[in-house]
């Protein structure tokens, strides 16, 4: 038999782990492990908004050949698009020469940024893309748009070459800011032209408004050059 010492050692001893095991638990109960948190996603702020992809002041305002705007260019030669049936919204928030912050995705080719978000840094007013509603005006087909549009020409240098949002090559802006624009399954034919510096000569059809001048090219040429007439892209496509 064990000894009254011997015994009372083994009870202390038991009695030490029990109070051990007891408070550990209770430890835990009480103080959770907390998980770390994920760090922000790439191009996230830590509230979950995106940073802008693009900052500048804004040169000009960039159009589609019925005139209404869907764009900018800044002074980077970031071309930012944005829908054209927010073309007010636009306008009424950023002029030329404002600086902005523009938030979206940028192409993998050419300088081109899809904006959903554009903020006049000055003023501090944002225009944020929505989806087309009947307050926006009567939705009109691209065809009966052509009607309105007149027999333009255009001459200049090449300030600046006009991407579209999956980097296609799709036109020019002169130095005189008119906007020159190609179908873009036409690019090709006058790919040779479209090269910053180059004096072109274009014939199409567009128009003119408060915010600038444009048109859609439907030959273009150099100086001294027969003009590269450019083909019809079918019932669909724009032209008389």
């Amino acid at each position: 038999m064990k000894s009254l010492k011997e015994r009372t050692l083994l009870a202390v001893a038991v009695l030490t782990a029990a109070v051990a095991l007891s408070s550990g638990h209770a430890q835990a109960q009480s103080s959770p492990a907390q998980a770390p948190s994920p760090p922000p996603a790439p191009g996230l702020s830590p509230l979950g908004q995106s940073r802008p992809v693009a900052e500048g002041s804004v040169v000009q305002y960039l159009m589609n050949h019925h005139g209404e705007v869907d764009g900018l260019l800044l002074s980077d030669g970031t071309q930012v698009h944005f829908p054209p049936h927010m073309g007010k919204d636009l306008v009424s928030t950023v002029k030329p020469n404002d600086p902005v912050s523009v938030q979206g995705y940028r192409s993998f080719g050419g300088p081109v940024v899809k904006a959903y978000a554009i903020t006049n840094i000055q003023s501090g007013q944002s225009v944020v893309e929505r989806e087309l509603t009947l307050l926006d005006g009567p939705i009109i087909p691209p065809h009966l748009k052509d009607l309105s549009l007149v027999e333009r020409h255009a001459e200049g240098v090449i300030r600046v070459l006009l991407y579209g949002p999956r980097g296609e090559l799709n036109g020019a802006v002169l130095e005189d800011r008119t906007i020159v624009r190609v179908p873009p399954h036409a690019a090709y034919q006058v790919a040779g032209l479209l090269k910053v510096g180059q004096q072109i000569s274009a014939i199409g059809y567009g128009t003119e408004n408060e915010h600038g001048r444009v048109i859609e090219a439907t030959a273009m040429g150099t100086s001294g050059n027969p003009m590269i007439s450019i083909n019809d892209p079918g019932p669909r496509g724009f032209r008389r």
